[in-house]
This record gives C-alpha cells, structure tokens and sequence, in this order.
C-alpha cells in the first residue's frame, strides 16, 4: 500500500474543475469528518462492531478516493472487506495503521492550504 500516493492534489479539480475556493472548503470538511470518522472505526473495532467498522470505513473510502487519498481510500477499502466478513483480526492489523495514514493525509493537505 505505501507505494500508493498519499494524496492526488488534482483529483478534485478533475472532477469539479478549477475552482480553488471549493476545493479548499471541501479539503478542510474532509480532513474534519475523517478525522471523525477514524475514531469512529477504532471506537467501533474496540467494541467489537465489526458491522460498524465496514460501514463507517465504506464511507471514508468513498471521501478519500474523492479528494484523492489514495493510501486512506485504500485503506479503508480493506478495512471495509474486512468489517463486512467480521474478521477482527484483519481488522485491528489494518486499523494499526489507519491514524498515521489518516495523520499523512491530513498533514500533506494542510500544507497544501498554507
């Protein structure tokens, strides 16, 4: 997976054209509700919900495939098959690394915005 970008700067505005304004309203709701939505996952994997975890990470694959997270959407992507198969085990190992992936993306975003 680490042979993935973090983050495609142009995907965006491949989808919604060039509109900087908009882009950096999206970039700025999507690191806030990603954020929200990594803990949901890790809360969720903790208690045991796989079914949360699967729907919670489909959701975040989602928004990080559209602002181009290619690494979290990856992620997510695995930590989904795995929630909805209730395979915890996969699970956790995969959401070891779901904060720092989240952490790089949110990192090389706001120095985007800078």
């Amino acid at each position: 997976m680490n042979e993935l970008p973090i983050w495609d700067a142009t995907a965006l505005a491949r989808m919604m054209g060039d509109n900087p304004v908009l882009q950096r309203s999206l970039h700025e709701k999507f690191i806030s509700r990603a954020q929200e939505q990594v803990l949901i996952i890790v809360q969720a994997a903790e208690n045991g919900d796989m079914v949360k975890v699967g729907s919670t990470a489909h959701a975040l694959k989602s928004s990080s495939r559209t602002i181009g997270a290619i690494q979290l959407g990856e992620l997510c992507m695995n930590i989904e098959n795995a929630g909805k198969t209730g395979d915890r085990t996969v699970c956790n190992a995969l959401i070891k690394h779901l904060n720092e992936t989240f952490a790089k993306v949110a990192n090389t975003i706001q120095m985007s915005l800078e």
